[in-house]
């Protein structure tokens, strides 16, 4: 997966993220997987997850989980150096 052009900088809605990802065909796309892991350096708002996994979905790909090297919160969180949880309407 790529996207199609360069995303500034700025937020986005995942819709814009859903356009934006380009999917090519290959192997890995055309065989059942057992498991789909997305990775990303950061998560914010889950904009760019749930478009990613749209587009995927719409390949038939199913994310089973997503791997964020940071946590970007707007609210002060008790252990800052914790695994965090949580669960994405992937729907756009």
């Amino acid at each position: 997966m790529r996207w199609r052009q360069p995303i500034p900088q700025g937020e986005h809605a995942a819709r814009h993220y859903f356009e934006q990802a380009l999917v090519h065909d290959s192997p890995l796309t055309a065989s059942p997987r057992k498991t789909t892991v997305l990775v990303d350096e950061v998560f914010t708002d889950g904009a760019v997850i749930r478009g990613v996994a749209a587009r995927l979905a719409e390949k038939g790909i199913m994310v089973d989980m997503v791997l964020c090297a940071s946590y970007s919160s707007t609210t002060r969180v008790r252990e800052v150096f914790s695994a965090h949880k949580h669960t994405i309407d992937v729907g756009l």
